[in-house]
């Protein structure tokens, strides 16, 4: 399975899980607190891609999602589970978050339904 990373209404979302293609870390492993992912094995979303452009970074070394090269590996992660629901303006990147260098985006991933019915209780219903 590779990680996908959509958006929605400008909720980014991401559904991912232990066994993903790209997997860098163990999540499971005691004292980890999310997951890395070669960002190459990513499969993301162009209104995805733009809404991780307003991320801003943090003055920290640890982001709520974060992306940034590791010499010639392009890495993508985030804190939490294999699958998250994130405000970009609420959340904040290391102090070496990057998204220039992320892949095109994938035209061929359908946002779950299951993901667009939490936006939309969330949000209120889509006045579409």
């Amino acid at each position: 399975m590779k990680t996908e990373i959509f958006a929605y209404r400008g909720i980014i979302g991401i559904s991912s899980n232990v066994k993903a293609e790209g997997l860098i870390n163990n999540p499971e492993a005691p004292g980890q607190m999310g997951f890395v992912v070669d960002a190459t094995k990513i499969n993301f979303t162009k209104e995805a891609i733009d809404l991780l452009k307003i991320v801003k970074k943090s003055d920290d070394d640890l982001g709520d999602i974060d992306s940034f090269r590791a010499g010639d590996k392009k890495i993508f992660s985030w804190l939490g589970g294999p699958k998250r629901f994130i405000e970009p303006e609420t959340i904040t990147g290391s102090n070496d978050y990057d998204v220039s260098f992320l892949i095109a985006h994938t035209e061929e991933i359908a946002v779950p339904n299951d993901f667009k019915d939490i936006v939309d209780e969330y949000l209120g219903e889509d006045p579409q």
